[in-house]
């Protein structure tokens, strides 16, 4: 999302840039001196562990310029996020500062990422920060909305949905909302099923289907347009991890014309969008969003946010940005 696709969408645009990966074979990407010896410059997407570190190192000896690019902080997964193995704090600490020392331009996706980042480097170094945001890639006419409530997301979200599934399992057996669904997109796991128990022609429809579709953007996305959901909800547990996600959970879903509920945090402040402060506020505004459906007034949050959204997050927008950092290597 922040890598090929951005970059292939510069490379229609003038077909003087050119991408190229590096091999990979055995299981593994072959990140070898005479690749890089091909490149004008190096860009690494969430980088991490020691070889990318010495990737980077490796293209600054040779005269390359470094773009390195975070969409998340990667020093504080939660232990309850089934990657966490995979990120040792004080490894990736050491990791990241080593990888903002060495790289000409650093991008994220948040303005809390960039101050988490800015604060563990010099300030010389945190200079080399910006915010590039997540943009909308995809737009779909307006259609009628369905009684339906999405959420997607995996493994890694099981915590996050916890504290407020009670209020979801109230909600969705109360009498006036027996005509409503819910489509959990992904894997919503255990919890989920055992608050909300498939049920028949009834409320709850837990969703299940390939792993691999969800991961696939285009798939996923045409399927959520497809369902015509009027609310996607995006319950995030109150953590230094969840602070820095961006909002691209909101791009998405009013790109498939749904409202939204997120956290009352910074990055969800944005127009249109319905925002709770805790698990209480949320059964609220759940509540109030399901009983205001068809309502013009609250149906308009959703053009509040495409209205923005074409305003500032169109990819060709953020991708001006992107030219910017690539015409500054030339110099």
């Amino acid at each position: 999302m922040r890598g090929l696709g951005p970059l292939n969408a510069l490379r229609r645009e003038d077909d003087r840039l050119e991408i190229v990966l590096p091999r990979y074979a055995d299981g593994r990407w072959l990140l070898s001196w005479d690749w890089l010896g091909g490149c004008d410059a190096l860009m690494l997407v969430a980088p991490s562990n020691a070889a990318q570190c010495q990737l980077a190192v490796k293209a600054k000896m040779m005269g390359l310029p470094v773009w390195v690019d975070w969409d998340d902080d990667l020093t504080c997964v939660p232990r309850y996020n089934p990657a966490a193995q995979h990120f040792d704090p004080a490894a990736m600490a050491a990791n990241l500062q080593m990888l903002t020392r060495v790289a000409d331009v650093v991008t994220v996706s948040t303005e809390e990422i960039k101050r988490r980042r800015a604060a563990a480097v010099k300030s010389d170094e945190a200079k080399k920060i910006r915010v590039l945001p997540n943009a909308s890639h995809w737009d779909f006419p307006p259609a009628d909305r369905s009684r339906l409530i999405t959420w997607r997301g995996w493994g890694n979200h099981d915590a996050d949905i916890v504290d407020v599934l009670p209020a979801i399992a109230e909600i969705s057996k109360l009498p006036q909302f027996c005509n409503w669904k819910w489509f959990f997109m992904g894997e919503p796991g255990w919890r989920v099923m055992e608050a909300l128990p498939p049920s028949e022609g009834k409320t709850v429809t837990p969703y299940e289907y390939d792993p691999g579709f969800d991961k696939d953007p285009f798939l996923y996305m045409k399927a959520l347009a497809s369902l015509t959901p009027w609310l996607h909800i995006v319950p995030l547990q109150d953590n230094p991890f969840n602070r820095c996600r961006s909002n691209l959970a909101w791009i998405e879903a009013t790109a498939a014309g749904a409202l939204v509920l997120a956290p009352d945090w910074e990055e969800w402040q944005r127009p249109g969008v319905t925002t709770y402060t805790d698990a209480d506020d949320f059964k609220v505004k759940l509540r109030a969003l399901i009983e205001a459906y068809k309502a013009h007034g609250v149906a308009g949050k959703v053009q509040e946010s495409r209205d923005y959204i074409t305003g500032k997050l169109l990819l060709k927008t953020i991708n001006q940005q992107r030219w910017e950092i690539i015409n500054s290597f030339k110099s």
